[in-house]
């Protein structure tokens, strides 16, 4: 496979030729195919290898990370026959999602993505209010999102539910299929360009990854049935996963989500409730909570019936969710900077002292 299969820019291009440029040894162009354990596989001009990382790995040669993400771009060095990745070049687009555990904890699902293919089943598992929460997770990334409502085939109201989702989705392509259908491919080709990468999203057992075999043409990601008393899906994908199709295509695979947590950015929240939003301009006080204050436009229009109840009480619990995650943020990047000039100033302490004789 070539580099521009896998999605490789003129762009690219550039940050690993200025960035590359002063690492102490040669590197070579990989892409992060698969992250578990400590342990990454890379995707080379010359097929999959296995890699690791430093410790000290950077993000844009200056901000440190823990582990590379599935879908970063990155430059690798061999060393006794095992590569090693030495810097990630820098995110065109990151989707990340939010933890509720310590004070500050990120998860990112995936890089360097062009697609965000929201798979929901219309079976029991169906659910407008997740869509809505995966729709700000994924328009805070940049990404473009399309929904896909699968299991078209074993719901009796199929295009009742379709036509909720189009009202609370503006602007985003909705799609409803049967992941066993023939027209699964063409439709979901339409979709997906030459050197573009998607990435496919959702709950357990709603049909991702037979969604990528119909892609791949095999059966090469696990799949198992949901259980019958209540259609909650089985993990059948344990890690994230970028796979190579045909035609020089990208997608990536992702276990089932339990919990969509949201990262702070008021922008995608405004995207998707973009009828809320644009409702809100009118409110007498520009910070305007719309729980009760004088002249609310938004609690007028929902007087009105120009927005739903449910509606508004999603958005206010998002926002909420969204506000507390910065605030978090805040304080993490605060107590890290108090740590890091406590620590300089130590530093210099133990200099003075010891040019004193001390």
């Amino acid at each position: 496979m070539s580099l521009n299969d896998m999605g490789w820019t003129p762009a690219h291009e550039f940050y690993f030729t200025e960035l590359a440029r002063p690492l102490w040894c040669p590197c070579r162009v990989a892409r992060v195919a698969r992250v578990d354990r400590g342990r990454a596989l890379v995707l080379t001009s010359a097929g999959e290898q296995p890699a690791t990382w430093r410790s000290t790995l950077t993000l844009m040669d200056t901000t440190p990370i823990d582990t590379p993400a599935t879908g970063d771009w990155c430059a690798a060095s061999r060393h006794a026959g095992l590569v090693c990745i030495e810097m990630i070049l820098p995110r065109a687009s990151c989707i990340a999602r939010g933890m509720s555990r310590g004070e500050r904890a990120v998860q990112v699902l995936a890089a360097n993505v062009d697609v965000a293919f929201l798979v929901t089943g219309l079976d029991g598992d169906f659910s407008v209010r997740r869509i809505e929460r995966y729709l700000v997770l994924i328009r805070s990334s940049g990404v473009r999102p399309v929904i896909i409502l699968n299991k078209s085939d074993l719901c009796a109201d199929a295009q009742a539910r379709t036509d909720a989702v189009r009202r609370i989705a503006t602007g985003v392509t909705v799609l409803m299929l049967s992941a066993l259908g023939d027209e699964v491919a063409d439709v979901l080709d339409q979709e997906l360009r030459y050197g573009q990468t998607a990435v496919f999203l959702g709950s357990s057992g709603v049909g991702k990854s037979t969604l990528i075999n119909r892609l791949l043409g095999s059966q090469s990601q696990a799949t198992a049935p949901v259980r019958a008393n209540d259609d909650c899906g089985r993990h059948t994908t344990t890690c994230r996963e970028l796979l190579v199709l045909p035609g020089g295509r990208s997608v990536i695979d992702t276990p089932g989500l339990r919990a969509v947590g949201l990262m702070g950015d008021d922008d995608g929240l405004d995207a998707v409730f973009s009828d809320i939003a644009t409702v809100a301009a009118d409110c007498h006080f520009p910070d305007c909570r719309h729980e009760g204050e004088h002249g609310c436009a938004v609690l007028q229009a929902l007087a009105t019936g120009g927005i739903l109840q449910d509606r508004l009480e999603s958005y206010l619990r998002l926002r909420r969710e969204s506000e507390s995650a910065a605030l978090r943020e805040d304080v993490y990047w605060h107590r890290r900077h108090e740590r890091r000039t406590a620590g300089h100033h130590r530093q210099q302490l133990r200099e003075c002292y010891r040019l004193k004789g001390r």
